[in-house]
């Protein structure tokens, strides 16, 4: 069965502490928590794609020490925040391995909905990861995965299904 994870990578530094934005701290310590949480939950993946930007490239660094089977790591078009959600969704339809995908807002929630055949997506705090498998007509959400607990059950840290 072919599943996929959409991760939008850590929270960033500001572009005053670093040009390029890469993780902060709490970005780090956040994506390892999620990435720990999907290792616990037997996720596996063949690949890790990345839209190129330096805290999504640092998101999939730390999602591939974490999961089990050290995915390829690269980068890939289609995964920038405002990039078009067709061709990576209709890619997704036949794909014949694991892969997670590692990008931004607005794309990924676009992308969730288009895959979803839903007027809605999960909500996607940083760090935050979807697990999707792929059934006979679509894509089913199996869990969502969010950094930080609290009493609302949208942002448990534990996998949602």
């Amino acid at each position: 069965m072919i599943e996929i994870i959409i991760m939008r990578h850590g929270h960033a530094l500001s572009a005053d502490e670093d040009p390029e934005r890469g993780l902060s701290p709490a970005g780090r310590s956040d994506t390892a928590r999620v990435a720990r949480f999907l290792a616990e939950a037997g996720v596996a993946v063949d690949r890790i794609q990345h839209s190129g930007k330096k805290r999504a490239a640092e998101t999939a660094e730390i999602l591939r020490e974490k999961i089990s089977g050290k995915p390829v790591v690269e980068r890939r078009r289609g995964l920038s925040p405002t990039d078009s959600v067709e061709e990576i969704a209709s890619e997704l339809e036949s794909l014949e391995e694991n892969v997670a995908l590692v990008g931004h807002l607005p794309h990924l929630n676009l992308l969730l909905v288009k895959l979803l055949d839903s007027p809605g997506a999960p909500e996607f705090g940083t760090s935050t990861a979807v697990h999707l498998r792929r059934k006979s007509s679509g894509w089913e959400l199996v869990a969502l995965y969010q950094p930080r607990s609290s009493s609302s059950s949208s942002s448990s840290s534990k996998p949602k299904k």
